[in-house]
C-alpha cells in the first residue's frame, strides 16, 4: 500500500474510518477491522479504504494511523484544495466529501 499525504482529506477519511472502528480492541489484525466497519455499516468509501491495508496485526490505532501516513509528508496549508494532491482526492472520495 502506497502511503498517503498528511492531508485534509486523509485524515477526514481517517477520522470516519476511526468512527466504525473505535471499539476495537487492539492489538488487532486487519480482518477484524474490516470486519468490525462492516457490521457497524460503515460506507463502501471505508470498507475500500480498509481493504487497501496488507494483512497484519496493528499493535495501536496510532500504529494503524503511523503505518497509513507517510511519514515523510508534512501536512499541506490549510487554504489548499487536498483533492489536488492527494492520492485519496484522486478517486477514492467523491467531491462532495470535500465539502
Amino acid at each position: 500500500m502506497e502511503r498517503l499525504k498528511n492531508d485534509r482529506a486523509t485524515n477526514k477519511l481517517l477520522n470516519e474510518v476511526t468512527e466504525y472502528i473505535a471499539d476495537v480492541e487492539y492489538p488487532a489484525h486487519t480482518g477484524e477491522l474490516l470486519d468490525k466497519a462492516r457490521k457497524a455499516g460503515a460506507p463502501h468509501r471505508v470498507l475500500d479504504t480498509l481493504g487497501l491495508l496488507p494483512e497484519r496485526v496493528f499493535q495501536t490505532y496510532d500504529d494503524l494511523v503511523a503505518f497509513v501516513i507517510d511519514p515523510e509528508d508534512t501536512p499541506s496549508p490549510p487554504d489548499e484544495d487536498p483533492r489536488h494532491h492527494s492520492s485519496l482526492g484522486r478517486g477514492l472520495l467523491p467531491d462532495e466529501f470535500f465539502q
